[in-house]
């Protein structure tokens, strides 16, 4: 196996959780999805919430079509996995920077 062949492997390697997790597990809107714990709910006004560091994002659903979920239904974090919560309807939401 020549040099290329094998660095070109280890890179599909390192990338492949992230294409795994629909690619967009890091990156979304172009945004790098930096938010930081604790979160304070409905900060800016309903369903527009803030993090640890004043950034206001917004829950919407992770699904095609993206649904915001409204401000008064709760939000449990990583209920599905990292970065991947739950509304109180049993829907997957992921946090979006607003």
């Amino acid at each position: 196996m020549n040099k290329l062949a094998e660095i070109t492997a280890w890179v599909a390697l390192l990338l492949m959780p992230t294409v795994a997790f629909g690619g967009d597990a890091l990156f979304h809107q172009g945004h790098i999805n930096t938010l930081l714990q604790p979160f304070n709910h409905n900060a800016y006004g309903p369903g527009i919430h803030s993090d640890a560091a004043g950034r206001p994002f917004e829950y919407r659903t992770y699904d095609y079509q993206q649904q915001a979920v409204p401000g008064n239904v709760p939000v449990t974090p990583n209920a599905y996995g990292l970065g991947v919560g739950m509304d109180a309807y049993g829907r997957p939401v992921r946090a979006y920077p607003k």
